[in-house]
């Protein structure tokens, strides 16, 4: 029987040990800035403008015949990876803030670049795009319910916009994951406060009880459908996230191993192919993408000290609507792919630069609400122990 280890870092069977490198002494190795998740966010964003230019070309029916067949794990898996990733970058910054600063950190991040891009949409492409009168445009109650994307309160129409494309009337269809994404920072600040988190064994039994119990649901209650369009289920997402609070929460325990990863990544595809597997997903995709995230290249110049793939994720779908609806001759994946990459890659670094930078750089004023909240925070800060 294999006995782990953890605390020196092996394992051991009778008089045979094995040293292994663990998640945590990883981290250390490469200083906490690993530039693997670097590598994957922006290859993440990339591959989803490029399964969305097929989709904003060809429309919904596409997508549906591309995803019932054995190609369905490479789109399916794009977005659970993203979750994952936020899942352990997420768990770290709460190990080291307050509930409280920790809120207002993910507040900074994902709401002024969210806010931009809806009052860009509003204001800009729809006012310039659409086939209603500009009177009727701004009385309409779509046009204010769109508003609410701002707060993550998600509504992809604008009244008259893009309502003869390929993908009808939808504006931002990317957007779908922002609840999810809302959730799971709820979830996950949920547990804090309730101590959860202070115990590796409690998150692991609840995130495990969580992923077989949303199986068990769909499998004899539910009616099980993937959601075609995007190409995963949303409980699938937040149960990656979970899974990779739980591996960082086992992370002096857990090797950093590179066949742990291989057979981890096999499970996740083969999971991402057979009925309900979707929900089976959050631990091996979990694995697989820690992995490869503390993996450390050298970075490009690119990525030095930016983030360009939170905007072109959010900007590029409405891009590419907007290609479809102005050169319906040249509605083609391959000539929208690369317009839209450059496109939006452009918005996401103004973004970058003019909104989430600065935005970020607000961290220092967090200090306020830690005055108000810091004993709360204190109190309910994130520190697992050993069970």
């Amino acid at each position: 029987m294999w006995i782990d280890c953890s605390k020196v870092g092996y394992y051991k069977l009778g008089f045979l040990s094995l040293k292994y490198v663990t998640i945590s002494q990883r981290v250390k190795e490469t200083g906490g800035r690993s530039s693997g998740f670097d590598y994957i966010r922006i290859i993440l964003a990339s591959a989803v403008v490029l399964w969305h230019s097929f989709t904003t070309a060809y429309g919904i029916s596409y997508a549906h015949a591309v995803l019932i067949t054995p190609y369905r794990p490479i789109v399916g898996l794009i977005v659970p990876v993203f979750f994952a990733l936020s899942g352990f970058l997420v768990a770290g910054s709460l190990s080291r803030n307050s509930v409280s600063t920790f809120i207002g950190l993910r507040v900074l991040r994902i709401f002024p670049a969210l806010a931009f891009e809806t009052l860009l949409s509003a204001f800009l492409v729809g006012v310039l795009l659409t086939t209603s009168p500009l009177g009727s445009y701004f009385v309409s109650p779509a046009f204010y319910a769109y508003l609410c994307n701002m707060i993550g309160w998600v509504h992809y129409e604008l009244p008259g916009v893009f309502t003869h494309n390929p993908v009808a009337s939808r504006v931002n269809a990317q957007l779908w994951t922002v609840p999810w994404e809302l959730w799971c920072y709820f979830a996950l600040t949920a547990t804090a406060l309730l101590r959860v988190t202070r115990s590796s064994t409690l998150f692991l039994a609840m995130t495990v009880a969580g992923t077989v119990g949303m199986f068990a649901f769909e499998l004899f209650v539910g009616h099980g459908r993937m959601d075609q369009e995007n190409g995963v289920v949303g409980p699938a997402l937040l149960m990656a996230f979970l899974s990779a609070v739980a591996i960082y929460l086992y992370r002096d325990r857990l090797p950093w191993s590179t066949s742990w990863c291989v057979a981890s990544a096999a499970v996740a595809f083969i999971l991402s192919e057979i009925p309900y597997g979707d929900y089976l997903l959050g631990f091996p995709v979990a694995y697989a993408t820690i992995y490869l995230g503390l993996l450390n290249p050298q970075r490009l110049p690119l990525l030095r000290g930016a983030d360009y793939s939170y905007g072109l994720y959010i900007y590029h779908y409405v891009i590419q609507q907007a290609i479809v609806f102005l050169l319906p001759s040249y509605r083609h994946w391959f000539v929208i792919f690369p317009l839209s990459l450059l496109l939006g890659g452009a918005f996401a670094a103004f973004s970058w630069t003019f909104i989430e930078k600065p935005a970020l750089e607000l961290r220092s004023r967090l200090s306020i609400a830690e005055g108000v909240f810091g004993a709360l925070g204190r109190r309910l800060q994130f520190a697992p122990s050993r069970p």
